[in-house]
């Protein structure tokens, strides 16, 4: 893994367990923090060969990009990319394991993303990929409340732009001011999901979350802070609809907290880390691990199971 800082990643146990579960004695995991000016160094060294691949973290989601000689068009997509995979000619490729984590741990919560109504907080690299992946998998409705407005919309009008999504209330008036084609009258096309963003404070927040079933903390409020809560107050989850929050650390937020006193369906940050990890391991080596082996990871790191 690359990254700065990289001191609280859980990623070197993940993968010293999954190595241990399927006996790949040889391979070895390792967190290195580079400083921003040695990035291209570092991804010289893989293109050596001295390493096989790369996990990727902040801040170099975005920045190791043009560094690439190819880039899956899922990463493209999402702008950032988490995974290296070095080839044996010695090119790399950029993957971006973020959605599909996400998807799994939204599927062990018993949630499913098509026809689903969503309201996800954060519009990061993080949050862009839950975005994609739930539009993609025919997602109803999408709210994408963010602290700052411009990234929220931005990311809003990259979904319409990929022809997946509708926009919607002030994403609607966004798309007409940016210039593009006009929209077709009648309002959205009801095939397509209906892509909204909204400031994060309550007034607006409130009926978004009115008949959601999943609500996705894709910001870092709460990280390392137990009594941090990303919801305004006077907000709060449907009882019975699912809250994902990619925060891990404490693994039991003030947010999944809430949502349990509010009746709703808390998922923690650990599941989707696992879930994107495993991914990053099929790319690498080619091989799997089943849920049962991904439960017990989680147990391993300190969670509690589905």
């Amino acid at each position: 893994m690359i990254g700065d800082p990289v001191g609280h990643t859980l990623s070197p146990r993940i993968f010293a367990w999954l190595f241990a579960h399927l006996a790949l004695d040889r391979h070895h995991y390792t967190a290195f923090r580079v400083p921003p000016p040695e990035l291209p160094a570092a991804l010289a060294r893989v293109r050596r060969g001295l390493l096989s691949g790369l996990s990727v973290t902040l801040p170099f989601k975005e920045a190791v990009i043009p560094l690439l000689d190819s880039v899956d068009a899922p990463a493209r997509r999402f702008g950032a990319v988490n995974c290296v995979v070095r080839g044996d000619d010695g090119l790399l490729t950029g993957y971006n394991t973020d959605a599909q984590g996400f998807r799994r741990a939204v599927e062990l919560g018993g949630g499913q993303l098509g026809g689903a109504r969503i309201v996800l907080l954060g519009a990061g690299g993080a949050g862009r990929a839950a975005a994609f992946a739930a539009v993609a998998q025919g997602a109803s409705r999408l709210v994408i409340a963010n602290r700052t407005r411009e990234r929220a919309v931005r990311l809003g009008l990259d979904l319409v732009d990929e022809g997946i999504a509708v926009p919607d209330g002030p994403l609607r008036t966004a798309w007409t001011e940016s210039g593009r084609p006009p929209l077709p009258p009648g309002g959205p096309i009801p095939a397509l999901c209906r892509v909204s963003v909204a400031p994060l404070h309550a007034k607006a927040l409130a009926p978004a979350l009115a008949g959601a079933d999943l609500l996705v903390n894709a910001t870092s409020v709460g990280l390392s802070d137990p009594t941090s809560d990303p919801l305004p107050p006077g907000c709060r989850p449907e009882p019975g609809a699912l809250v994902l929050d990619m925060v891990y650390r404490p693994l039991r937020t003030a947010l999944l907290r809430r949502a349990e006193a509010e009746g709703a369906i808390a998922v923690d940050g650990q599941w989707m880390l696992v879930y994107q990890a495993l991914e990053q391991l099929r790319l690498w080596t080619g091989r799997a691990v089943d849920d049962g082996a991904a439960a017990a990871l989680h147990a391993h790191l300190g969670g509690s199971g589905p």
